[in-house]
C-alpha cells in the first residue's frame, strides 16, 4: 500500500471508528436518566450534543425527565447532557446562561454570522442592532403583509379544491400551509408577494437543510467534511441558499443607492433594515459585512418558515381530532370577520396585494382573537417546534442546590415541563383551557416558554405569533376541514420536532356572506 493510500485509508476508516466508540460509550452506561451530582462538569464540545441526538431517544428522555429531579444528567457519550426540569431553576438559568451554540452545530454553509450563535461580545451590538426591527410596534405594523398572505392562501385555496371538483377529496394541508408561511415572510422581508419559482425552490432549499443539518453534529471533525455525504449535500444546499439571499439583498441595495435611504419608495422590511435603512445609532453600533446580511436573512426563513408551519400543522391536526374545540373556534373567527366588516368585498376591507392599504390593524383583528389564541398556545405545548433551549454558564453559578461550573451546556426542558400535572391540569390532553387567564395567573410563567427567554429569547416571536394566528383565522373562516378517519399525530424528532406528514383532510369551502 502506497503511503497515499494509507493516509486516505486512515482518514476515511478513523473517524467512523471514533462515532462508533462513541456509540458504544453511551451504550454501556445506564440507560435512565439518574440525579446529577452536587457538582455540574461541562459537557465535552463535540460529543455532548452528537450522542444525544437520536431523534426518538431525545424526546423519549426529554419526556421521561419530566418526573425527575430539578436537574438530571442523561449519560451521553463521554459526558452528560444535563436536563434542567423545574421552573424555579429554568428560570435561574435563564438569569445565569447565554444561549452559544458551538459554530459547527448550526452552519448553513457556514453561516456562522448570526445572531443564534454569536459570542456574548459580538452578540449584544447585534441584537441591539436587529431589536430595532423586531420591536412590538414594528411587528405590528407588519400586520397588512401578513394579513394579505393569509388572504391570498385562502383566495387561492378556493379555486384550488374547486378545480379538483370532488368535494370528497383528501388534500395533504403540508404543502399549503408551508407555502402560506413563506409568502408571508418573504413580504415582511422583501415587500413582495410569493415567487412560485424563487420561492418554492427557497422551500426547497429549506426542506433540504433541515433533512442534512444532522452534519453538523459532527462538523468539529473537519475530516468527516470530506466523506460524509449529508454534509457535502448539506454545503451545497447552504450555497444555493445563500445565492438566492445575496442577489435580493444586493437589488435592493442598488435601490437604495440610486434613490436614497430616505425615499419613500424603499421598502421598510428586513432587508432595507439590515443595510441600515431607518436604523437609529447606538454607542456601539455594528455595522454588518455582507455576509452577516446574507446569514441572517439566512436564518430568518430558516428557523421562520420551518418552526411556524409545523406549529400550524400540529393545531390543524388537533382541531380536526376534537370538532367541538374547531367549531368554538370558527364561531369566534365568524364573529370578527363580521364585526370588522371583511366580508363585504373580495379586496379584504381595501387591501393591496402587499396589504399596504388594509384599513385594520393589528389590535382590530388578533386581539379579539382570544379563544384561538388559547388554541395556538396549547397545540404548541403539546407539540413545541423545539424540544427544549440550549443555554451555557457564562461563569460559575448556583442554581438551586446544585453548583455549577462556568462552560457548562444545560438543556431546559419545555418537553417535559410543559407536560407536568402540576402545572397543566390535563397534561397530556388537548385542552385550550389551560390558557383561560385564570389558569395562566395561578401558574409560574416559566412553565410554558416556547420561545425560550431571558435576553437571547426568540427574536422574531412576535411575528411568528402573528402569522399563526391570521393564517389559522383565515384558514377556519374559509374552509370546512374534516380530518381522514385514520390521521394520526406522529412526531419527527430531529433540531426540530415535525408533523410526520401527509396531514390528510378535506376542505369544503364555506359559503361567506357578501362574497358568495
Amino acid at each position: 500500500m502506497t503511503s497515499t493510500s494509507l493516509v486516505v485509508a486512515v482518514a476515511v476508516v478513523l473517524p467512523v471508528l471514533v462515532f462508533v466508540l462513541v456509540r458504544a460509550a453511551a451504550r454501556r452506561r445506564p440507560a435512565d436518566v439518574t440525579p446529577a451530582p452536587a457538582v455540574l462538569a461541562g459537557g465535552h464540545p463535540i460529543f455532548g450534543f452528537a450522542t444525544v441526538h437520536g431523534r426518538d431517544r431525545t424526546q423519549q428522555k426529554l419526556m421521561a425527565a419530566r418526573t425527575g429531579a430539578p436537574i438530571v444528567n442523561v449519560p451521553n457519550g463521554f459526558s452528560g447532557l444535563l436536563l434542567v426540569n423545574d421552573v424555579e431553576y429554568v428560570k435561574r438559568t435563564f438569569q445565569a446562561s447565554s444561549q452559544r451554540l458551538d459554530e459547527g452545530f448550526f452552519s448553513i454553509n457556514h453561516s456562522q454570522d448570526v445572531l443564534s450563535i454569536e459570542p456574548e461580545e459580538q452578540w449584544r451590538p447585534m441584537r441591539r442592532r436587529l431589536n430595532q426591527f423586531f420591536t412590538a410596534a414594528n411587528v405590528n405594523g407588519m400586520f397588512p403583509k401578513v394579513y394579505a398572505s393569509a388572504s391570498d392562501t385562502a383566495k387561492r385555496l378556493r379555486a384550488t379544491v374547486k378545480a379538483h371538483g370532488d368535494p370528497m377529496l383528501y388534500h395533504d394541508l403540508t404543502p399549503i400551509v408551508q407555502r402560506s408561511v413563506m409568502d408571508s415572510l418573504v413580504r415582511c422581508v422583501f415587500s413582495r408577494p410569493f415567487d412560485e419559482a424563487l420561492d418554492t425552490q427557497r422551500i426547497h432549499l429549506i426542506d433540504r437543510l433541515n433533512a442534512t443539518m444532522v452534519a453538523n453534529f459532527i462538523d468539529h471533525l473537519p475530516v468527516l467534511r470530506y466523506v460524509n455525504p449529508l454534509y457535502r449535500e448539506h454545503f451545497r444546499v447552504g450555497q444555493a441558499l445563500s445565492e438566492l439571499s445575496r442577489k435580493e439583498l444586493d437589488d435592493r441595495a442598488s435601490l437604495i443607492a440610486e434613490l436614497g435611504a430616505e425615499s419613500k419608495d424603499v421598502p421598510h422590511d428586513l432587508v432595507s433594515n439590515l443595510l441600515g435603512v431607518g436604523v437609529r445609532p447606538t454607542a456601539d453600533d455594528m455595522v454588518f459585512t455582507k455576509k452577516m446580511e446574507v446569514d441572517n436573512i439566512n436564518i430568518f426563513f430558516f428557523a421562520g418558515l420551518d418552526t411556524t408551519s409545523q406549529s400550524l400543522l400540529f393545531a390543524l391536526a388537533l382541531l380536526g381530532l376534537h370538532p367541538d374545540v374547531m367549531a368554538k373556534a370558527v364561531k369566534e373567527v365568524d364573529q370578527v370577520f363580521a364585526e370588522l366588516g371583511l366580508d363585504q368585498d373580495d379586496n379584504d376591507a381595501g387591501a393591496d396585494d402587499q396589504g399596504d392599504e388594509l384599513r385594520i390593524t393589528h389590535d382590530d383583528f388578533v386581539s379579539k382573537l382570544v379563544y384561538l389564541d388559547k388554541i395556538v398556545k396549547e397545540a404548541t405545548r403539546l407539540y413545541p417546534s423545539a424540544s427544549g433551549t440550549s443555554r451555557v454558564i457564562h461563569e460559575d453559578t448556583q442554581i438551586g442546590e446544585h453548583f455549577v461550573r462556568k462552560g457548562t451546556r444545560l438543556f431546559l426542558n419545555f418537553a417535559g415541563i410543559a407536560r407536568m400535572p402540576k402545572h397543566f391540569e390535563k397534561a397530556d390532553e388537548f385542552y385550550p383551557e389551560h390558557f383561560d387567564e385564570e389558569a395562566v395567573k395561578a401558574r409560574d410563567h416559566h412553565a410554558y416558554f416556547p420561545f425560550g427567554g431571558g435576553a437571547r429569547a426568540c427574536i422574531g416571536f412576535k411575528l411568528a405569533q402573528q402569522e399563526q394566528r391570521v393564517i389559522l383565522a383565515h384558514l377556519l373562516h374559509n374552509f370546512t376541514f374534516e380530518i381522514h378517519p385514520q390521521q394520526k399525530i406522529e412526531v419527527v424528532t430531529g433540531l426540530t420536532n415535525n408533523f410526520k406528514g401527509p396531514l390528510r383532510m378535506r376542505i369544503l369551502p364555506r359559503v361567506l356572506p357578501g362574497r358568495d
